[in-house]
């Protein structure tokens, strides 16, 4: 799941460069789950009783279903985005355990911005909610500053550290 709902996102690009990884080195069935095009609307109590959003629905289902998941996210003052939190908390709500789509998952954070410290402060905040909610994250999220400078012109990851932490998810992962 990227957070950035922003064309040209560095974030989406480290996300599919992940899955990209992730399915050469043997995983199976990485889908990217696009927030964005979920349209889901601020979350309300009020919303929520008159009956959950399709997308939320959805969205939880395929959360619950998951073995584990990537969140690639960029940082806004410090925070997540208003689109990951958004999609979050409509992922925490409706029928069954609320935390269905969270516990016992295996996830990953990996962030990037254009200053050097990639995100870091987001990732914090996240992994302390994400262990709330009952995700086994893996160690040594991925945050990388330059974002400017770790693409190529075609938008492929070109930083070579990335390597070795894909090949760590997968093994946690258990693919």
């Amino acid at each position: 799941m990227s957070g950035s709902q922003r064309a040209g996102s560095f974030n989406t690009m480290l996300l599919e460069a992940a899955r990209v990884r992730l399915m050469t080195e043997g995983a199976a069935g990485c889908e990217v789950v696009d927030l964005a095009a979920l349209e889901l609307p601020i979350y309300s109590q009020d919303i929520e009783a008159t009956g959950m959003p399709p997308a939320a629905v959805a969205l939880k289902e395929k959360l619950t279903n998951a073995t584990g998941f990537v969140i690639c996210c960029p940082e806004y003052n410090g925070l997540p985005t208003p689109l990951l939190l958004n999609a979050l908390t409509w992922a925490t709500r409706g029928d069954g355990d609320m935390y269905a789509g969270f516990k016992g998952k295996i996830a990953s954070l990996l962030s990037t911005s254009p200053g050097p410290m990639g995100g870091l402060r987001m990732q914090r905040i996240m992994s302390a909610m994400l262990r709330d909610m009952g995700t086994v994250l893996i160690p040594g999220h991925v945050a990388l500053g330059g974002s400017t400078k770790i693409f190529d012109k075609t938008g492929a990851l070109v930083d070579d550290d990335m390597t070795s932490r894909m090949q760590r998810l997968r093994r946690c992962a258990g693919s």
